[in-house]
C-alpha cells in the first residue's frame, strides 16, 4: 500500500511543524511544501517537492490531502482551491474572519462531499 501524499501550504512557524510530523510519519508522505516567500522557501529541507503557489501545485501533483497553515485571511481561499478538486484539507484555525463565509465553505464542500478538518492545538 503507497502512503497518503501530504501538502503543506504556507512554511511559517505552523507550517514548519506540520511539515515536520507528516515527515516523520511513516503512514504518509510530505509530497509538497507550497510557499510563495522566497526567504521561507530557502529553510526548507525536506525531500518533497517545492513550489510557489498551489495553482502550480494542483497543475503538475495532486496530493491525497493538504495542511492549510498560511495566514487566516487566506484560509478560506486557500481551502477552497483543494475543495474544488476534491482534496480533503485540514485548515488551521481559525478557518476564517466571517461566520457566514465559513457556512458557505462549509455548504460548498459538504455539497461537494469533501472531508474538512480545523487543526486546534
Amino acid at each position: 500500500m503507497s502512503s497518503l501524499k501530504i501538502a503543506v501550504i504556507g512554511f511559517g512557524l505552523i507550517g514548519k511543524k506540520h511539515a515536520e510530523i507528516i515527515d516523520s510519519n511513516k503512514d504518509v508522505t510530505l509530497s509538497a511544501i507550497v510557499e510563495p516567500d522566497e526567504s521561507l522557501r530557502k529553510e526548507i529541507n525536506f525531500k518533497c517537492k517545492i513550489f510557489n503557489s498551489i495553482e502550480e501545485l494542483l497543475k503538475l501533483d495532486k496530493p491525497d490531502g493538504a495542511v492549510i497553515a498560511t495566514p487566516t485571511p487566506l484560509h478560506l481561499d486557500h481551502a477552497k482551491k483543494f475543495v474544488k478538486y476534491n482534496i480533503p484539507v485540514l485548515i488551521e484555525k481559525p478557518i476564517g474572519n466571517k461566520v457566514s463565509d465559513v457556512e458557505k465553505f462549509l455548504s460548498y464542500s459538504d455539497k461537494k462531499s469533501v472531508p474538512i478538518l480545523v487543526g486546534h492545538h
